[in-house]
Protein backbone atom coordinates (compact mmCIF):
# COMPACT_ATOMS: atom_id res chain seq x y z
CA UNK A 1 0.00 0.00 0.00
CA UNK A 2 2.65 2.63 0.55
CA UNK A 3 4.17 1.51 -2.48
CA UNK A 4 2.22 3.86 -4.09
CA UNK A 5 3.00 6.64 -1.74
CA UNK A 6 6.70 6.33 -1.78
CA UNK A 7 6.91 6.22 -5.63
CA UNK A 8 4.09 8.24 -6.76
CA UNK A 9 5.61 11.87 -7.12
CA UNK A 10 9.50 10.40 -8.17
CA UNK A 11 7.53 8.76 -11.15
CA UNK A 12 5.98 12.58 -12.05
CA UNK A 13 9.11 13.87 -11.47
CA UNK A 14 10.82 11.77 -14.12
CA UNK A 15 7.83 13.15 -16.25
CA UNK A 16 8.67 16.43 -15.43
CA UNK A 17 12.41 16.21 -16.44
CA UNK A 18 11.59 14.04 -19.18
CA UNK A 19 8.19 16.03 -21.33
CA UNK A 20 9.53 18.93 -20.17
CA UNK A 21 9.93 20.27 -24.07
CA UNK A 22 12.02 23.77 -23.16
CA UNK A 23 14.93 22.43 -21.72
CA UNK A 24 16.85 19.04 -21.32
CA UNK A 25 15.98 16.85 -18.98
CA UNK A 26 18.86 16.32 -17.42
CA UNK A 27 19.19 19.86 -16.53
CA UNK A 28 16.61 19.15 -14.03
CA UNK A 29 18.81 16.81 -11.98
CA UNK A 30 20.53 19.45 -9.49
CA UNK A 31 16.77 21.04 -8.93
CA UNK A 32 15.48 17.46 -7.88
CA UNK A 33 18.06 16.28 -5.56
CA UNK A 34 17.99 19.71 -4.03
CA UNK A 35 14.72 20.19 -3.40
CA UNK A 36 14.97 16.26 -2.24
CA UNK A 37 17.51 17.43 0.76
CA UNK A 38 15.61 20.56 2.02
CA UNK A 39 12.15 18.00 1.96
CA UNK A 40 14.60 15.33 4.19
CA UNK A 41 15.77 18.70 6.33
CA UNK A 42 11.58 20.20 6.80
CA UNK A 43 10.74 16.42 7.68
CA UNK A 44 13.39 16.80 10.47
CA UNK A 45 12.22 20.22 11.69
CA UNK A 46 8.47 18.74 11.64
CA UNK A 47 9.79 15.90 13.63
CA UNK A 48 12.84 17.39 16.43
CA UNK A 49 12.01 21.30 16.40
CA UNK A 50 8.70 22.30 15.29
CA UNK A 51 6.11 20.31 16.77
CA UNK A 52 2.90 21.43 14.10
CA UNK A 53 0.28 19.23 15.86
CA UNK A 54 -2.90 21.14 14.51
CA UNK A 55 -6.23 20.75 16.41
CA UNK A 56 -8.84 20.32 13.76
CA UNK A 57 -12.52 22.35 14.64
CA UNK A 58 -16.09 22.89 12.78
CA UNK A 59 -14.51 25.46 10.67
CA UNK A 60 -13.18 24.32 7.10
CA UNK A 61 -11.16 28.02 6.14
CA UNK A 62 -9.01 27.87 8.99
CA UNK A 63 -8.43 24.38 8.34
CA UNK A 64 -7.19 24.57 4.74
CA UNK A 65 -5.46 27.67 5.40
CA UNK A 66 -3.10 26.10 8.00
CA UNK A 67 -2.34 23.57 5.37
CA UNK A 68 -1.44 25.22 2.79
CA UNK A 69 0.64 27.30 4.82
CA UNK A 70 2.19 24.58 6.10
CA UNK A 71 2.53 21.93 3.30
CA UNK A 72 2.58 24.60 0.32
CA UNK A 73 3.81 27.86 1.21
CA UNK A 74 6.86 27.44 3.84
CA UNK A 75 7.91 24.56 1.65
CA UNK A 76 8.19 26.88 -1.42
CA UNK A 77 9.64 30.31 -0.01
CA UNK A 78 12.21 28.20 1.66
CA UNK A 79 12.75 25.67 -0.90
CA UNK A 80 12.80 28.45 -3.74
CA UNK A 81 15.59 31.04 -1.82
CA UNK A 82 17.74 28.73 -0.60
CA UNK A 83 17.94 26.93 -4.51
CA UNK A 84 17.62 30.56 -6.29
CA UNK A 85 20.56 31.83 -4.20
CA UNK A 86 23.15 29.22 -5.91
CA UNK A 87 21.38 29.05 -9.47
CA UNK A 88 22.75 31.75 -12.21
CA UNK A 89 20.50 31.11 -14.90
CA UNK A 90 17.70 32.54 -17.00
CA UNK A 91 14.37 33.49 -15.50
CA UNK A 92 12.72 31.35 -17.54
CA UNK A 93 15.07 28.24 -16.71
CA UNK A 94 14.27 29.18 -12.80
CA UNK A 95 10.89 29.35 -13.25
CA UNK A 96 10.63 25.47 -15.42
CA UNK A 97 12.72 24.32 -12.53
CA UNK A 98 10.49 24.97 -9.61
CA UNK A 99 7.88 21.95 -10.59
CA UNK A 100 11.39 19.42 -10.15
CA UNK A 101 12.24 21.49 -7.07
CA UNK A 102 8.89 20.80 -5.31
CA UNK A 103 8.75 17.27 -6.65
CA UNK A 104 11.85 16.88 -4.88
CA UNK A 105 10.83 18.18 -1.79
CA UNK A 106 7.84 16.38 -1.68
CA UNK A 107 9.20 13.31 -2.54
CA UNK A 108 10.37 13.17 1.19
CA UNK A 109 7.79 15.71 3.12
CA UNK A 110 4.61 14.34 1.29
CA UNK A 111 5.33 10.46 2.71
CA UNK A 112 6.38 12.12 5.98
CA UNK A 113 3.66 14.10 6.93
CA UNK A 114 1.16 11.36 5.40
CA UNK A 115 1.99 8.61 7.56
CA UNK A 116 3.22 10.53 11.04
CA UNK A 117 -0.33 10.26 12.43
CA UNK A 118 -1.45 7.02 12.60
CA UNK A 119 -4.71 7.80 13.25
CA UNK A 120 -5.39 9.07 10.26
CA UNK A 121 -4.13 6.53 7.41
CA UNK A 122 -6.77 5.79 5.03
CA UNK A 123 -7.01 5.69 1.16
CA UNK A 124 -6.48 9.62 0.49
CA UNK A 125 -3.37 9.96 2.34
CA UNK A 126 -2.29 7.41 0.45
CA UNK A 127 -3.37 7.44 -2.60
CA UNK A 128 -5.11 11.15 -2.86
CA UNK A 129 -2.57 13.19 -1.51
CA UNK A 130 0.55 12.47 -3.31
CA UNK A 131 -1.51 13.14 -6.75
CA UNK A 132 -3.05 16.25 -5.75
CA UNK A 133 1.30 17.43 -4.76
CA UNK A 134 2.40 16.09 -7.68
CA UNK A 135 -0.29 17.48 -10.55
CA UNK A 136 -0.14 21.06 -8.59
CA UNK A 137 3.96 21.09 -9.13
CA UNK A 138 3.15 20.23 -12.87
CA UNK A 139 0.46 23.30 -13.26
CA UNK A 140 2.53 25.37 -11.28
CA UNK A 141 5.79 25.09 -13.27
CA UNK A 142 4.49 25.38 -16.77
CA UNK A 143 2.42 28.02 -15.66
CA UNK A 144 5.50 30.18 -14.10
CA UNK A 145 7.61 29.22 -17.26
CA UNK A 146 4.53 30.99 -19.28
CA UNK A 147 4.99 34.08 -17.09
CA UNK A 148 8.46 34.29 -16.99
CA UNK A 149 8.70 33.53 -20.09
CA UNK A 150 6.12 37.14 -21.24
CA UNK A 151 8.32 38.98 -18.22
CA UNK A 152 11.59 38.50 -20.43
CA UNK A 153 9.76 39.67 -23.56
CA UNK A 154 8.66 42.52 -21.51
CA UNK A 155 5.04 41.61 -22.06
CA UNK A 156 3.77 42.27 -18.54
CA UNK A 157 0.18 42.05 -19.24
CA UNK A 158 0.12 38.50 -20.20
CA UNK A 159 3.02 37.58 -17.67
CA UNK A 160 0.89 38.82 -14.88
CA UNK A 161 -2.07 36.66 -16.75
CA UNK A 162 -0.67 33.75 -16.71
CA UNK A 163 1.03 34.31 -12.88
CA UNK A 164 -2.45 34.11 -11.83
CA UNK A 165 -3.29 30.21 -12.09
CA UNK A 166 0.34 29.21 -11.37
CA UNK A 167 -0.50 31.16 -8.12
CA UNK A 168 -4.14 30.08 -8.00
CA UNK A 169 -3.28 26.04 -8.31
CA UNK A 170 -1.09 26.65 -5.15
CA UNK A 171 -4.79 26.16 -3.02
CA UNK A 172 -6.09 23.26 -4.92
CA UNK A 173 -4.30 20.49 -2.71
CA UNK A 174 -4.41 22.04 0.46
CA UNK A 175 -8.58 22.56 0.42
CA UNK A 176 -9.32 19.62 -1.34
CA UNK A 177 -7.16 17.77 1.66
CA UNK A 178 -9.50 19.82 3.84
CA UNK A 179 -12.34 19.08 2.43
CA UNK A 180 -11.67 15.32 2.65
CA UNK A 181 -10.96 15.71 6.21
CA UNK A 182 -14.39 17.25 7.26
CA UNK A 183 -16.22 14.15 4.89
CA UNK A 184 -13.83 11.20 5.08
CA UNK A 185 -15.42 10.85 1.27
CA UNK A 186 -13.70 8.38 -1.08
CA UNK A 187 -14.71 11.13 -4.05
CA UNK A 188 -11.93 13.06 -3.14
CA UNK A 189 -9.78 10.72 -4.08
CA UNK A 190 -10.76 10.17 -7.39
CA UNK A 191 -10.69 13.85 -7.50
CA UNK A 192 -7.17 14.02 -6.79
CA UNK A 193 -6.63 11.48 -9.65
CA UNK A 194 -8.49 13.50 -12.51
CA UNK A 195 -6.54 16.56 -11.01
CA UNK A 196 -3.28 14.56 -11.56
CA UNK A 197 -4.03 13.20 -14.60
CA UNK A 198 -5.33 16.33 -16.11
CA UNK A 199 -2.05 17.85 -15.27
CA UNK A 200 0.18 15.43 -16.60
CA UNK A 201 -1.86 15.86 -19.83
CA UNK A 202 -1.56 19.51 -19.27
CA UNK A 203 2.11 19.16 -18.78
CA UNK A 204 2.98 17.30 -21.88
CA UNK A 205 1.04 18.52 -24.33
CA UNK A 206 2.17 22.47 -23.45
CA UNK A 207 5.47 20.74 -23.83
CA UNK A 208 5.95 19.39 -27.33
CA UNK A 209 6.36 22.76 -28.93
CA UNK A 210 9.47 24.59 -28.15
CA UNK A 211 9.36 27.41 -26.18
CA UNK A 212 9.00 31.17 -27.81
CA UNK A 213 12.33 32.63 -30.28
CA UNK A 214 12.91 34.95 -26.73
CA UNK A 215 13.68 31.55 -24.74
CA UNK A 216 15.43 29.75 -27.69
CA UNK A 217 18.71 31.18 -27.35
CA UNK A 218 21.30 28.78 -25.41
CA UNK A 219 21.73 28.55 -21.40
CA UNK A 220 24.28 27.93 -19.11
CA UNK A 221 25.43 23.99 -19.19
CA UNK A 222 23.28 23.70 -22.83
CA UNK A 223 20.15 23.42 -21.04
CA UNK A 224 17.81 24.64 -23.77
CA UNK A 225 16.79 21.52 -25.80
CA UNK A 226 17.82 22.05 -29.16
Amino acid sequence: MYIFLLACIPLVAIIACVANGKFHGKSFIPALAFGFVIGGILCCCRKFVFFNDYVWTEDFMPAGMHIWLHDVIIPLIISCVVYFLFDRDTITYKAAAVGPLMLGVYMALIPFTSIKGDDRITVFMIFGRPMLYAGMCLIMSRFAYFSAAFLRAKNVVLAVIFAIPAFAVLFVPAFVEALWYYTNDISYTLISALFAGGAILFYIFTGLKKGPEYDSEPAENNKISE
